[in-house]
């Protein structure tokens, strides 16, 4: 009894300690490539967070020969302004939002996406 007791205790504290180690993904920012002929479809930022640590992430959504692809790059978050300017980066690749101008309740946005050749102002960032 006192074994099947001892047992039953460690597969619970095993399994709640299993469910703290699960990161949880929010997406912050869909953001359309509002040019019609660009490689680049759109981007998708999330922030995850595991425990105490949060991180970014970039998903880069193109269409390239008929074929869809994507990348996920990990990035820095730069906020400038108060949060008005929030910039997503890592060096040469970067996504840079600007809440102050705002229009049906999307950013305007910059992004530089160096894979694809991509240094533009076309695109708008809807937050989820």
């Amino acid at each position: 009894m006192k074994l099947s007791l001892l047992y039953i205790s460690i597969l619970l504290i095993s399994s709640n300690s299993q469910g703290a180690l699960q990161a949880k993904k929010e997406l912050l920012f869909e953001c359309p490539h509002k040019k019609a002929n660009s490689p680049v479809d759109r981007l998708f930022i999330y922030k995850t967070t595991l425990g105490s640590r949060v991180s970014y992430e970039v998903e880069v959504q193109a269409y390239i020969n008929g074929h869809d692809k994507s990348f996920k790059k990990k990035v820095n978050l730069v906020s400038k302004y108060d949060g008005k300017i929030i910039e997503f980066t890592t060096g040469n690749f970067r996504v840079k939002i600007d809440k102050v101008r705002e229009t049906e309740g999307k950013y305007w946005a910059f992004a530089r996406v160096p894979q694809y050749d991509i240094h533009s102002f076309d695109w708008s960032c809807k937050p989820q």
